[in-house]
C-alpha cells in the first residue's frame, strides 16, 4: 500500500518541481513629486478642483505590462512606511474660526509609458495649500 501511495505522489512532485518557462518580471522604482511640481486643475477652493503631478515617463510600462501585468503604487509615509494607493489622509486644524476637518485622497492612473499621481481634498477647499513633497513607490509585475 505504501508503494502504491508513493507511486501516486511522484507525478505530483515532479510537476511541482519542474522548471517552467513562465517567469515573472518585477519593476520597482521611486518617484518624488516636489511641492512646486503639483499642478492645480481648477480654481482655488472650487468644486472639482484637484492636484496632479506631471505625467512621469516610465518606458518599462509597456503595452504588454499595461494589458497583462499588474501595477501597484505605494505612498511613502514619514520616510519609514509604504501604504498602498488609493490612500486617504485625515487632517484637522483649529484657527480663529473654529475647527476645520478635511481629508486628502491620493491616487494614480497609468497608461502605457506614463503614470500620473493625484491629490484631491474632500471638501475641495485648499486654502491655497499645495500638497507636500511626496514620494511614491511604483511596482509592476508581468509574466515574461
Amino acid at each position: 500500500m505504501k508503494k502504491l501511495l508513493f507511486l501516486l505522489i511522484i507525478p505530483f512532485l515532479a510537476v511541482a518541481c519542474s522548471d517552467s518557462d513562465d517567469s515573472t518580471e518585477l519593476f520597482v522604482d521611486y518617484y518624488t513629486i516636489r511641492q512646486n511640481e503639483w499642478i492645480r486643475v481648477g480654481e482655488q477652493d472650487q468644486l472639482n478642483t484637484f492636484y496632479m503631478s506631471p505625467a512621469i515617463n516610465i518606458p518599462q510600462l509597456s503595452n504588454y505590462v499595461y494589458d497583462a501585468g499588474a501595477v501597484m503604487v505605494y505612498m511613502e509615509i514619514d520616510g519609514k512606511f509604504h501604504t498602498p494607493l488609493p490612500y486617504t489622509i485625515y487632517n484637522g486644524e483649529i484657527n480663529e474660526f473654529g475647527k476645520r476637518l478635511w481629508s486628502a485622497l491620493y491616487d494614480y492612473e497609468y497608461t502605457p509609458g506614463f503614470i500620473t499621481f493625484y491629490s484631491t481634498l474632500s471638501d475641495f477647499y485648499d486654502g491655497g495649500q499645495i500638497p507636500p513633497t511626496t514620494t511614491f513607490k511604483v511596482v509592476f509585475l508581468w509574466k515574461k
